[in-house]
Order: structure tokens, then C-alpha cells, then sequence
């Protein structure tokens, strides 16, 4: 079933958008130098599987696919929490030991202004929201969803 011109394109914008986001985020890691230990290896392999399903999607749009995709792009959420848990964890141990007695809003805020950026993981969660936005309604489902 065809869709409207405009859906068209604003599912081509989503699909465009989602791309790029997962081929410049490790490139981003790696002039962070995020590859020092194993759990900085993931996002990059997270990448490289919202890229592949983000080019089967393009080439193969039926339903099998289509929800192969809507997994990963779960999956995504579900690594972004990780990081950002691993994230406000660092950032917790060295405000430890640096600052011992800090305690309440000031300690939040060196927490989440550290060396890790906290939330730098949730780009992961973004992709994720894209690529599912990208699947509601599309055409390959065959029926309207």
C-alpha cells in the first residue's frame, strides 16, 4: 500500500536523521578516546547493528525486517540506561574520593557535569526513537498499524 507523499518523505527524514546520528556517534567515541576498557566497546557494536538494520529496512521494508528492526531499536533504549548507569557510576567513584563529605545537590551536579558526560549515552536512546517512529504506518507492514 503506497503512502502519501509527505509521509514518504518525512520517513525518509527519520530514516536520514537516525543514519547519520549512528555513523557520527563513533566517530564522537573515538576522538573521545572511548575505547580504553571493554564496556566502551559496546556502543560501537550497538552502532554497527542500528546501522545494518537501518540499511535492511531500506533495502528489504516487509515485516520479518520491519520487526527485526523495532527490536534493535529497542535494544538501543535498553544500552543507553546501560551507559548512562556506567556514566553517573564513574562519575559517582571519583566525586568519592575526591570530595568524600559532598552530599546532596552539590554532589548531583559534580555527578552529572563529570568526565563522563552522564548523558551522552542517550543519543543511543534517540536513534532508537527515531528508528521506531520510522516503523509506524509504514507500508511494508502490508496493513496499517
Amino acid at each position: 500500500m503506497a503512502e502519501p507523499p509527505i509521509a514518504a518523505h518525512l520517513r525518509l527524514l527519520l530514516w536520514g536523521i537516525a543514519l547519520l546520528a549512528t555513523v557520527f556517534t563513533p566517530l564522537e567515541l573515538v576522538f573521545a578516546k572511548h575505547t580504553q576498557e571493554f564496556t566502551q566497546l559496546i556502543p560501537f557494536g550497538m552502532a554497527g547493528l542500528a546501522l545494518a538494520g537501518l540499511l535492511a529496512v531500506r533495502r528489504w521494508p516487509g515485516p520479518r525486517v520491519l520487526r527485526a528492526f523495532q527490536g534493535v531499536m529497542g535494544l538501543l533504549f535498553l544500552v543507553s540506561a546501560l551507559g548512562v548507569w556506567f556514566h553517573l557510576r564513574g562519575n559517582l567513584e571519583v566525586v568519592r574520593e575526591v570530595a568524600p563529605s559532598l552530599t546532596g545537590w552539590p554532589m548531583l551536579w559534580k555527578v552529572m557535569s563529570g568526565a563522563a558526560p552522564a548523558l551522552a549515552p542517550g543519543l543511543l536512546a534517540f536513534v532508537g526513537m527515531l528508528g521506531l517512529a520510522f516503523t509506524k504506518g509504514h507500508p511494508g507492514w502490508g496493513v496499517r498499524n
